[in-house]
Formats: structure tokens, sequence, C-alpha cells
């Protein structure tokens, strides 16, 4: 699959410009687990936002958003270029992008990247939880000193 250059280029953490979803790809290979939770974890995905606003291709960029971990979304990449060729284009606008087939099978077993249900994370689960703990705590406690009042009044 060829791909031309997005409108705007994509700077990573390292500082390194990447113009097309191949290149992407070939960071991605290198890349550390520390400068991808950098650019994708639960507040954000920047390659996703990327991807829809500089390639304008918003369904892939839904499928990136799906994409956890940086073999998830180097497979999910490589599985897009398999499945979608285009059209021939002029060499000057486009770049060729080689498959990686071992990677397909990642794609295709990763828990990461099939359809599932969204997971919802909000605040308010986190506070539930935490309340609950301080109230229990707070009840064993109440509950040892009221024994002991009772214990010694008696």
């Amino acid at each position: 699959m060829k791909h031309k250059e997005a409108e705007h280029t994509f700077f990573m953490k390292s500082g390194q410009a990447i113009k097309t979803l191949g290149e992407l790809m070939q960071v991605l290979e290198d890349m550390s687990d520390e400068d991808f939770s950098h650019h994708v974890n639960e507040n954000k995905n920047d390659f996703a936002l990327w991807t829809e606003h500089s390639l304008h291709n918003k369904d892939l960029a839904n499928k990136i958003r799906s994409a956890k971990t940086r073999l998830a979304l180097l497979a999910l990449l490589e599985h897009e270029f398999e499945e979608k060729p285009e059209a021939e284009t002029p060499e000057n606008e486009t770049e060729e992008v080689p498959m990686k087939t071992e990677k397909k099978v990642a794609y295709e077993k990763s828990a990461d990247v099939r359809e599932s249900k969204p997971q919802i994370k909000t605040e308010y689960g986190k506070f539930v939880v935490k309340e609950f703990i301080y109230g229990l705590v707070a009840g064993v406690l109440l509950g040892v000193i009221l024994s002991r009042l009772v214990f010694f009044v008696s």
C-alpha cells in the first residue's frame, strides 16, 4: 500500500519527524515502550490524532485508538497495508511500505486490537472504592474503640 505525506509532520518525543504511515511503522519497530507510552496512554493517543487530522483518515484513526501497545499498533498498521491496496500514484507523492508477515499473526491474536466492548474508566469508580475503604477502616476503628469503652465500663 502506498501513502501520501501527511499535511503536518509528526514529531516524536525524541524529535524525530514522521511524514507518512510507512515512516511511523519503521519508527514503531525500534521505539522503546517508554517513548510509546509518552504518545499513547489512557489519556491520549497522539498517533490517532495525527492520522485523523493530518492524514484525514478518521476510520484508520479510530482503529489506531484501539491499539494499546506498540506491537499491537504496528501489527494493525501492517494489517491495514495488506488489506487495502490503493491505485498507483506518482512516485514523488508516495512511499512503498514493506510487509512483515510475522506481525500479521500478532495482529490476529492480539486482544488489544480486536473489536471489544469499550472499557469505561471514570474517576467516579476510583472515588467509590477509595471512600469504601476509608469507611471500612473508620468503622473497624470505631467498633474497636466502642468495644473497649463498653468493656471498661462494665
